[in-house]
């Protein structure tokens, strides 16, 4: 018999937590990540000519929408091949 107390609801929450933590990815990986996207590189495209046609602030938000939307969709991981099957 042990004398360790069980694991309580809050112990399982912070387990969750580190195991999130340890298998996230940084903003620079999940921003090169999310780079392969197309609609990203279509989004980069629009704000480059959109600052270089004169409204250079449309065209920076633009930019932030596109390093926003590469980052959300770098730091989502895929699906194990094991986990689909």
């Amino acid at each position: 018999m042990t004398d360790a107390a069980p694991e309580t609801g809050e112990d399982r929450i912070g387990a969750q937590r580190r195991a999130d933590v340890a298998g996230s990815v940084s903003a620079s990986q999940g921003l090169l990540r999310g780079l392969r996207q197309p609609i990203v590189a279509i989004l980069l495209l629009i704000a480059l000519f959109t600052s270089i046609s004169g409204k250079p602030f449309d065209g920076v938000l633009i930019l932030a929408v596109a390093c926003l939307l590469a980052w959300d969709a770098g730091r989502i991981r895929p699906a194990s091949r094991s986990e689909t099957a």
